[in-house]
């Protein structure tokens, strides 16, 4: 069998992709499912920056066990998650995730990377949107606004790193 590159692959591979990935029993949804649902009902439907991204992920699975299987390692900047990352890399093949950096110096050597759902992650969202029962749709939302509670969609990244370092048993 001869493996495509990843912008060879098309829709039916992108089922196969997601059909392996870890699955919530509690929420019923796929690792890239939740991904398009956390970025839809997200402000601005929008996460500024990677780590940012990894960390907010990484509060709701302590305080919630989305993904019982999602396994993290340390990493420069706390717990980091391979699988997760892939699966925002899968979105982005099939364009459902735009990529947008920012330049945070003028010598462009520090940079943010902000990612938000393209017109395709939209329909996707609206169409995943439709599917969920009430209780998933209140159950995400109540995610959601954990986070915006604890304004860690605005809060500084280093407050973020804090918090995290100290659930993952990190010292500084």
């Amino acid at each position: 069998m001869v493996k495509k590159s990843s912008t060879e692959l098309d829709e039916k591979d992108f089922e196969d992709l997601i059909s392996d990935s870890e699955i919530s029993k509690d929420y019923n949804l796929k690792l890239e499912e939740f991904i398009v649902l956390f970025f839809g009902f997200s402000p601005d439907n929008k996460i500024k920056g990677r780590t940012r991204f990894q960390k907010l992920i990484y509060l709701l699975n302590n305080r919630f066990n989305i993904f019982n299987k999602l396994k993290y390692f340390r990493y420069y900047y706390g717990p980091f998650s391979r699988v997760l990352e892939s699966a925002v890399d899968n979105l982005k093949i099939f364009d459902y995730i735009n990529e947008e950096i920012i330049y945070l110096d003028i010598h462009q050597t520090k940079y943010q990377i902000n990612r938000k759902l393209s017109n395709k992650g939209l329909e996707l969202f609206k169409n995943l949107k439709n599917e969920l029962t009430n209780n998933q749709i209140g159950a995400i939302k109540e995610m959601i606004n954990y986070l915006e509670n604890e304004n860690y969609y605005t809060k500084k990244l280093s407050y973020i790193l804090e918090i995290v370092y100290k659930m993952a048993g990190y010292k500084k």
